[in-house]
């Protein structure tokens, strides 16, 4: 990704994931303000993954079991 902390709209520009701007930045986070915003990130990181899933988890309910030859 490059670790860049600007935003581009294009997939081949650098960018920064949620995940390594949580990683990246606790451990400096001083104030409250900060440490709110990697927390918020955390949160819409959680958000994204369950959405994900439960799109994941209807699709194979759509699907049924399947009867093997």
């Amino acid at each position: 990704m490059g670790n860049a902390h600007n935003l581009h709209f294009s997939p081949f520009e650098p960018g920064n994931t949620i995940a390594s701007s949580i990683a990246n930045e606790f451990a400096e986070a001083t104030s409250e303000l900060h440490i709110s915003a990697l927390i918020a990130l955390g949160l819409t990181l959680f958000v994204i993954t369950v959405v994900i899933l439960e799109v994941a988890q209807s699709m194979l309910r759509r699907l049924g079991p399947q009867q093997e030859v």
